[in-house]
């Protein structure tokens, strides 16, 4: 079984504005589609397989009725809040392997759900995800996503949606923040089975973090020890991602949409 980053979840109220806002930093964003049994729609920025889902409200009482989807659930709960980075999903080819690995760790699942969006030019998208109830740690566990292509066809069918101003942006890295950095790392790092750097203090970031190595995106999980990016954002949106890194780009810059920070470097 591989366990890979999927996409990021950016909770918002105007995905469309992004498109425009993005272009002004070189960012192609597309029109996804509408989630018609859950009242939702989205815009997407794909940089290869993993890619960033702007996730808005297409029909809030539809989606104020859902009772098995956690994460439509989660951005129902969250909206009040404002825009945000949610959540992200972690990819799977075994979704039945990958229960019953996460059962016999003692977690609680739900699903897996089924499902599907409509594109522009009518295509039908299907998937399947998995939830699983997190009570340990104040940062909730991502959620878990399978397919219906592998990821070979995927990536072909996305080769149109690549170009980022001529840029061949790479998504490198995910900041998290929560209080409970050790104790999430080492479960995080067993669970999926990957490497865990040593923790060290970020001047930039003003707090302690320590980078996990997932297929496709570092994951950077930090705990903040004295104001900074990390704990502004911990203290208006709770514990999660908090900053999007992307590699490749011609030169730096940083900016902020939407509630959340973004980075490009060289």
């Amino acid at each position: 079984m591989k366990l890979s980053f999927d996409h990021l979840v950016h909770f918002s109220h105007h995905p469309k504005e992004a498109m425009t806002q993005l272009k002004e930093h070189g960012i192609h964003v597309v029109q996804g589609g509408q989630h018609e049994k859950w009242g939702t729609y989205n815009t997407l920025a794909y940089f290869g397989l993993p890619y960033i889902e702007w996730l808005g409200m297409k029909d809030s009482s539809l989606a104020q009725t859902v009772s098995d989807n956690e994460l439509i659930k989660k951005f129902v709960r969250d909206y009040s809040k404002g825009s945000h980075f949610g959540t992200f999903a972690v990819r799977t080819d075994n979704m039945s392997e990958l229960k019953e690995r996460l059962q016999s760790y003692g977690y609680k699942t739900t699903g897996p759900v089924a499902g599907s969006r409509r594109t522009e030019n009518g295509q039908l998208l299907e998937w399947s995800m998995l939830f699983v109830q997190e009570t340990t740690t104040d940062l909730e566990m991502p959620f878990f996503i399978q397919w219906g292509q592998d990821d070979d066809e995927r990536l072909q069918s996305l080769q149109p949606f690549l170009t980022h101003d001529e840029q061949n942006l790479q998504f490198d890295a995910l900041y998290l923040v929560t209080p409970d950095m050790n104790q999430l790392s080492t479960k995080w790092s067993e669970l999926f089975q990957i490497q865990a750097d040593p923790s060290d203090f970020s001047p930039s970031l003003k707090g302690r973090c320590q980078t996990l190595h997932l297929d496709g995106v570092k994951l950077v999980i930090c705990e903040p020890t004295e104001g900074g990016l990390a704990a502004e954002f911990y203290e208006a949106f709770g514990a999660g991602p908090f900053l999007a890194s992307f590699s490749n780009a011609p030169h730096r810059q940083s900016f902020s949409l939407q509630g959340a920070r973004f980075s490009l470097h060289p």
